[in-house]
């Protein structure tokens, strides 16, 4: 009969929580047992009431010690770290600039799309990555929306080309609009699963889909990896904070703040809510990064400032 009564309900837990397929096993109770087990609960509860244990006066003193210093600790810096542990600054120094661009092999110049990759590396709104995905870590974006270490991260951040001169070891400068802003060491060039990527990042792999569309028809045959050195940011009509900028406005550790967007002004925002197997988790992105890029059809993903 208590076989009979008792139903089990399996919920797939969201991967970017417990990695993939992990499943959690909910057991609802019969309800003749529930009762029991809640009345038995009132009983001790009104027992332990009726009789309250007596702590010592050196136990009592420790918790309340206990309680002042984790209260102090959490008062003193409640600001939630950056993504991955760090805030990546990859901007060179100005004295060191001309130099760089000087061992450059090749120039390329940027779409508006890699070119607020290219600031937002720079500047760490993509922290922790420090340059554009290996294939290694594409392959785990795409697939477990996060970096071979864990990491969470929805969306894989890559430069697309279709030059077939470009090779591993090249030094590119990277302009857009005519200003120098930032150089590409090469350190891989690989052949995307554009058909996965667009599965498994957008739900679909229909054309109608405008992410699909944008991995099938605007990017390139390849896809280069490697370190990103900044050296200037792309000239906006509007102000453009960097994460570090905003995180300094932040006011201090007693007021709450919530990050929000009124029209997908950044990457991360607009890749931030779309898969479906996506759980709730920080994406307050919008602090750590203020730049446009056309809109991608929403994807979780998570970047504390």
């Amino acid at each position: 009969m208590a076989s009979a009564l008792r139903s089990t309900i399996s919920v797939v837990a969201p991967r970017a929580t417990f990695g993939a397929n992990a499943k959690a096993t909910l057991a609802v109770k019969p309800v003749a047992r529930v009762a029991v087990k809640n009345a038995s609960a009132f009983a001790a509860r009104s027992a332990f009431q009726s009789h309250p244990l007596k702590l010592s006066a050196a136990r009592q003193a420790t918790a309340a010690a206990t309680r002042s210093a984790t209260v102090c600790s959490v008062a003193a810096d409640v600001r939630i770290a950056p993504h991955g542990g760090a805030l990546i600054n990859l901007m060179a120094p100005a004295d060191k600039q001309a130099a760089l661009i000087a061992s450059c092999t090749k120039t390329v110049e940027l779409s508006d799309r890699n070119a607020c990759d290219v600031e937002l590396l720079s500047v760490g709104g993509f922290s922790p990555l420090k340059g554009f995905c290996t294939q290694e870590e594409y392959l785990s974006v795409v697939n477990n929306m996060a970096l071979p270490d864990g990491t969470v991260f929805g969306l894989p951040i890559v430069m697309d080309t279709a030059d077939e001169s470009i090779k591993v070891g090249d030094t590119i400068l990277l302009e857009y609009k005519g200003e120098k802003i930032a150089i590409l060491t090469v350190s891989e060039k690989y052949l995307p699963n554009k058909p996965l990527e667009a599965k498994m990042c957008y739900g679909t792999s229909s054309i109608e889909h405008p992410g699909v569309q944008m991995i099938s028809t605007e990017r390139g045959k390849y896809y280069l990896a490697g370190a990103v050195t900044g050296l200037a940011l792309p000239t906006r009509d509007f102000p453009c904070k960097t994460p570090a900028e905003v995180r300094a406005m932040l006011p201090n550790a007693s007021v709450d703040v919530v990050a929000s967007s009124a029209a997908t002004p950044c990457t991360a925002l607009t890749t931030s809510c779309s898969r479906a197997r996506s759980t709730p988790l920080t994406w307050a992105r919008a602090a750590s990064s203020s730049c446009t890029q056309p809109a991608d059809p929403p994807r979780m993903t998570t970047s504390p400032a």
